[in-house]
C-alpha cells in the first residue's frame, strides 16, 4: 500500500474486542490486531510485520489440512433432511366432509419441472363458530399431508425468533405450520393502549417453502394473519349427509336407525358438529335407556333440560386430557370469557341477547347500550366476526334492522351467565333497556312496533323468575299485558298478574300505577271466565278511585265501565244496562259526545239493548255511533270496524239481511287489509 493512511473524524468503536481476536487451538498463540485501519496495510512484502503474519496463516492452514485429512464425512450435497412431524393429537377417524384447505392450496399449485408445485408463501385462515370443526379440518389436512409425504419416502433465549429464522432458512426444507385456536387478537398484535410487547404475528415465518394454516373463531384475526382472499368461512351447519354420517359414527348402537326422531334431533341441534358428536356419544353411552326421540322430547321440554343435556360430557379419546370434558356449553363459554376481557360493550350486548329472543333482535334495542354509534358498531362487528351474531334480512314492512343468534349460542349464553352469577343482574339491565324502546301503550297505533318487540318481551318474561321483583320488570310485564289485551291475539294472565303483584309489594295497593295493573289483570280474568274474581277486583278499584279521587276523576267512569261488562257477562243485564248508562252520562260530561271512549260506552249500552231484544233502540244508537266514529276516528280505525260489525248483527236480528251482508263484507275487507286474512279479527268479522 502506498503512503500512510490517516484517520479523520471522531473515533468510534466499529467492532467488539472479541471480533478482533482470532481464536486458535492451544498450540497457537492468539493474534491480536491493535489497529483495524492498518491490519492489512503493509509497505511491501519484505515488511517484517507482513512476513510474520504470512507465516502464521501458513501454519494455520497446514495444521487444519492435516486434521481434515484424518477425518471422514459425508459431503453436504449427499445428505438428506429428515422431515419432522409434531402433532399433539392422534388421527381423527371420525372426520367427515370435504377439505376446504386442500381445495384452496391445490388451486395455488403451478407447473414446475413437469410437476405441480407451490412456488409462493401460503397462509390460510379457517374461521368459524366454536364447535363448527375448524380444528378438526386443520388437523385432518395436516395428517393427510404427512401421509402423502410418507408415501414418497433455554427461557432467556428468544425461541420464537429462533424458530422463525430456522423455518425461513434453507435448512428447514418444506414445512407446514398450524396455528390452532388463534382466537385472541391481542396475542398476535400489540394493542392500541400502549402495550409495547410485540405480538406473535412478528414471529410467523414468511417464505415460499412453507404453508401456514390458522384456525380461529375471530374473522378479524383470520383476515389480518392470512389476508382477505385466503379466509375460508367454516359454516356452523354441516351438510345433511355429512351430519347423518357423523351421528351414526358416534352412535353405532342405534343401527338400523329405525327411530327416525334422530333426523329431527339433528335439525334441532342446527347440525353443529360439536353438538351432534356430543349428543350421539350421549345416546351411545345410554343405549337401551334413551332413544333419539326421547332425547328430543326432553330437549324441547324446558330450557333447564336443554342446559342439562348440552352440559353432559361424553368421553372423547381424540381430545387431549384437559379437553375431554369439552361440551357445547363449555366451548362457547370460553369464547364468552374472551369477549368480556376484550370488549365490555360486546359483553353487555351478549348479556342482553341472552335475556331475549334469539331471532330478529332490533338494532334499536342494542343501541340503548351505548350512546356512541361507532363503538356500538365495533362491538357488534366483534360478535359477528366471532360468528356469534349475524345480520338478519328485514322481512316485515317496517324493514327493521335486526340480528339473529344461533339457538345453541343463545342457550350457552344463558348458561354462562348463570355460571358466573350474572343472570339476575343481566335481566335487571335488560328490563331497563326494553322500557326505553317499548311503545308507551298498546293502542292500535303502536301495533307495528309491538309486533317487533313482543317476541323479546315474551322471552324476557319466560326467563324471569317470580323472585325477580323490580319496578322495571313490573313495567315491562304491564306493557306486554296491555298490548295483548288490546290486540286480543293472545290474552295471557301471567304478565298482568306478575305486574300487579310486584306493584302491590313495591308501591301500594292504592297507587295509581298499581291500579293500572289491577285493571288489566281484572279484565283478563273476565275474558278467561273468572268473572267473580274479576268483579271483586273491579269493585275494589272503583271504591279506591271514588274515595281518593272522586266521581269526576277520569278513571272513575272506566272502572264503572269494566264492572258493567263483567255484570253483562254474568247475565245480569239490567244491572249492566244501568251501569253503562251511568258511564255514558259521566263520559259525555267529562269528555264530550264525540270522544272515542264515549262512543265505546254507547256501543256497549246498545249491546245491552240487543241482549234484551230491544233491537230498534239498539239500531238507532249504533247508526249514530258509526257515523260519528267514521268522522272522528276514520274508516279504518279498529273501533270503527267494530261498530260496523255490531251494526251488521243488529241488521241481521231485524231480518235486514242485504244490509247485514253488505256491512260484513265491507268490514272484512278492511280488517284483512289492516291485519291480514288469517288474523282472528278478520275471521270473526265474516260471521254474523
Amino acid at each position: 500500500m502506498g503512503g500512510d493512511m490517516k484517520r479523520c473524524g471522531d473515533p468510534s468503536r466499529m467492532v467488539s474486542q472479541d471480533s478482533a481476536i482470532c481464536p486458535l487451538s492451544e498450540d497457537y498463540n492468539q493474534i491480536a490486531i491493535q489497529d483495524h485501519l492498518k491490519m492489512v496495510k503493509f509497505r511491501s512484502r519484505t515488511d517484517p510485520q507482513y512476513q510474520r503474519m504470512y507465516s502464521k496463516i501458513q501454519e494455520i492452514i497446514e495444521h487444519y489440512e492435516e486434521k481434515l485429512s484424518k477425518t471422514s464425512f459425508t459431503p453436504m450435497e449427499t445428505t438428506t433432511r429428515k422431515a419432522h412431524f409434531m402433532m399433539p393429537f392422534p388421527k381423527n377417524d371420525d372426520y367427515i366432509g370435504k377439505s376446504q384447505i386442500r381445495e384452496l392450496i391445490d388451486g395455488k399449485r403451478k407447473p414446475f419441472n413437469n410437476h405441480q408445485q407451490i412456488r409462493e408463501h401460503i397462509r390460510v385462515g379457517l374461521c368459524g363458530l366454536g364447535g363448527a370443526g375448524s380444528t378438526k379440518t386443520a388437523i385432518n389436512w395436516q395428517i393427510y399431508l404427512a401421509f402423502q409425504r410418507s408415501k414418497k419416502k433455554n427461557s432467556s433465549q428468544d425461541f420464537k425468533g429462533i424458530v422463525k429464522s430456522w423455518l425461513e432458512s434453507e435448512a428447514s426444507g418444506n414445512w407446514v405450520l398450524v396455528l390452532d385456536n388463534a382466537d385472541n387478537k391481542d396475542d398476535f398484535f400489540s394493542d392500541s393502549a400502549g402495550n409495547s410487547s410485540p405480538g406473535l404475528a412478528k414471529y410467523i415465518p414468511s417464505c415460499a417453502k412453507g404453508i401456514i394454516v390458522i384456525t380461529t373463531r375471530d374473522h378479524t384475526v383470520a383476515v389480518q394473519l392470512a389476508g382477505p382472499r385466503n379466509v375460508l368461512a367454516k359454516k356452523e351447519a354441516m351438510d345433511p349427509i355429512d351430519t347423518d354420517a357423523l351421528f351414526k359414527y358416534h352412535y353405532p348402537s342405534g343401527a338400523p336407525y329405525q327411530d327416525t326422531g334422530y333426523i329431527q334431533l339433528l335439525e334441532e341441534l342446527k347440525r353443529l358438529p360439536l353438538a351432534v358428536t356430543q349428543v350421539a356419544s350421549y345416546l351411545e353411552t345410554n343405549h337401551g335407556i334413551i332413544t333419539p326421540s326421547q332425547y328430543l322430547q326432553s330437549f324441547r321440554n324446558t330450557k333447564d333440560d336443554q342446559r342439562r343435556l348440552l352440559s353432559t360430557t361424553a368421553f372423547n379419546t381424540w381430545r387431549s386430557n384437559k379437553d375431554v370434558s369439552a361440551t357445547v356449553l363449555t366451548t362457547f363459554s370460553n369464547t364468552f370469557r374472551q369477549i368480556q376481557e376484550q370488549s365490555s360493550l360486546a359483553g353487555s350486548i351478549l348479556r342482553t341477547i341472552a335475556c331475549i329472543d334469539p331471532q330478529a333482535i332490533p338494532h334499536r334495542l342494542l343501541s340503548t347500550l351505548s350512546d356512541n354509534e361507532i363503538q356500538l358498531g365495533e362491538a357488534i362487528s366483534k360478535l359477528r366476526n366471532l360468528s356469534l351474531l349475524e345480520a338478519a334480512s328485514a322481512s316485515n314492512v317496517e324493514t327493521v334492522k335486526s340480528y339473529t343468534v344461533h339457538s345453541l349460542v343463545h342457550i350457552a349464553a344463558r348458561w354462562f351467565l348463570s355460571q358466573i352469577n350474572e343472570e339476575i343482574e343481566a335481566l335487571k339491565i335488560t328490563a331497563q333497556k326494553l322500557l326505553q324502546v317499548l311503545p308507551d301503550n298498546g293502542e292500535y297505533e303502536s301495533w307495528p312496533a309491538w309486533r317487533v318487540y313482543l317476541p323479546h318481551t315474551t322471552a324476557f318474561f319466560e326467563n324471569t323468575s317470580e323472585d325477580l321483583q323490580t319496578i322495571e320488570v313490573a313495567h315491562v310485564c304491564f306493557s306486554m299485558a296491555k298490548y295483548l289485551h288490546n290486540y286480543r291475539d293472545r290474552d295471557e294472565l301471567a304478565p298482568a298478574q306478575r305486574s300487579f303483584m310486584i306493584r302491590v309489594k313495591l308501591l301500594s295497593k292504592e297507587h295509581l300505577v298499581t291500579l293500572d295493573s289491577m285493571e288489566i289483570f281484572a279484565n283478563l280474568l273476565s275474558i278467561h271466565g273468572k268473572l267473580k274474581e274479576a268483579e271483586t277486583l273491579q269493585v275494589r278499584m272503583l271504591e279506591i278511585l271514588t274515595r281518593r279521587h272522586g266521581e269526576d276523576h277520569p278513571r272513575t267512569p272506566t272502572a264503572m265501565y269494566n264492572i258493567a261488562g263483567t255484570l253483562g257477562d254474568q247475565g245480569r243485564l239490567k244491572e249492566a244496562e244501568d251501569m253503562y248508562t251511568k258511564v255514558v252520562e259521566a263520559r259525555i260530561r267529562l269528555l264530550g259526545e264525540e270522544h272515542p271512549h264515549t262512543l265505546i260506552s254507547m256501543g256497549d249500552l246498545a249491546l245491552m239493548f240487543c241482549k234484551q231484544a230491544r233491537f230498534e233502540e239498539a239500531m238507532e244508537m249504533k247508526i249514530s255511533i258509526l257515523d260519528t266514529s267514521r268522522r272522528v276516528l276514520g274508516t279504518e280505525h279498529q273501533d270503527t270496524l267494530m261498530c260496523m260489525h255490531n251494526l251488521a248483527h243488529t241488521y241481521h236480528n231485524l231480518n235486514r239481511i242485504n244490509e247485514a251482508i253488505a256491512m260484513v263484507e265491507e268490514a272484512a275487507t278492511l280488517w284483512s287489509r289492516i291485519l291480514g286474512s288469517e288474523h282472528q279479527h278478520t275471521k270473526d268479522s265474516m260471521e254474523v
